[in-house]
């Protein structure tokens, strides 16, 4: 099993209908540029890297109650 948790770098646009990522959040690591489209790219890696490493599941927790709500309603459909 893995667990991830998704910080609030991660927000749910209610307009869209989506999740996007919060270009002002603080990247601690250097050598990395924030630069949107990098910054997204990177980001979005590192959460489907960490998603599919469970063998037998993975445990997904979100800090956002909005990104939560709209996981929930995705599993659902």
């Amino acid at each position: 099993y893995v667990g991830v948790i998704i910080s609030s770098e991660v927000k749910y646009d209610k307009d869209k209908d989506c999740l996007v990522f919060d270009e002002n959040c603080k990247n601690y690591d250097k050598g990395v540029r924030q630069v949107q489209p990098e910054f997204t790219t990177i980001t979005r890696n590192i959460y489907r890297v960490l998603m599919t490493r469970g063998k037998k599941g993975c445990f997904v927790y979100a800090c956002d109650p909005q990104v939560r709500d709209y996981f929930k309603r995705m599993m659902n459909q």
